[in-house]
């Protein structure tokens, strides 16, 4: 369960197929929006992300502007199951902008650094040492827009991070874990127990 101060939560599109047939589409699935200020142009994100061992998919979202239950913006998407970073312009449509391999494990602890200027969208790994996307949109989303993340099938860890943009306005956003509620916790835990029903209980 996420924090509440200042962010907003959306259901996406996490769901397809037909009857009682369904599956989860991660990458379309239910994200996190935080309210506190814009991505402006341009601007520098920086932090540390840490990957539950169970995780599947997650994603860092620039530039997001909420379309009724999704989102119009940049994602960029860590697949730890496959070891690959990429950036995606998603609208209407989703369209891959750039791929490369993602060093380090699950469990570990990774620096990054997002530049955003204009239309180029830099990601850096190591205190800016190992550049791993250099992208340019040919049609760039307008600046503006919130800060947002996205996960699917475990625990994606945020640390120190920060949001810096161009006209010198700076943010540090924060959780409020501290705040959460024995109730709270114990739905988090059985929310976790139904995800993962289907590892012991076969239901027909």
């Amino acid at each position: 369960m996420g924090p509440r101060e200042k962010w907003s939560y959306f259901r996406g599109h996490a769901f397809e197929g037909m009857a009682e047939n369904f599956t989860v589409v991660a990458e379309r699935g239910p994200f996190a929006l935080w309210m506190g200020g814009e991505v402006k142009n341009p601007a520098v994100l920086t932090g540390r992300l840490q990957f539950d061992r169970q995780l599947e998919v997650a994603s860092i979202i620039l530039r997001a502007r909420p379309v009724g239950d999704l989102f119009h913006g940049y994602e960029v998407r860590l697949d730890p199951r496959q070891g690959k970073i990429s950036l995606a312009r998603v609208a209407d449509k989703v369209e891959t902008l750039g791929t490369a391999d993602l060093p380090g494990k699950r469990g570990d602890w990774f620096k990054v650094s997002i530049d955003l200027d204009d239309d180029r969208i830099r990601v850096w790994l190591a205190d800016r040492e190992l550049l791993l996307l250099d992208t340019v949109d040919p049609t760039p989303l307008p600046a503006g827009g919130q800060l947002g993340i996205r996960c699917w099938g475990g625990e994606f860890r945020l640390d120190r991070l920060s949001l810096r943009n161009g006209d010198g306005e700076s943010f540090l956003i924060e959780g409020d874990p501290v705040t959460a509620t024995p109730e709270d916790r114990a739905l988090a835990a059985f929310c976790n127990l139904v995800y993962n029903l289907n590892e012991f209980v076969y239901v027909d």
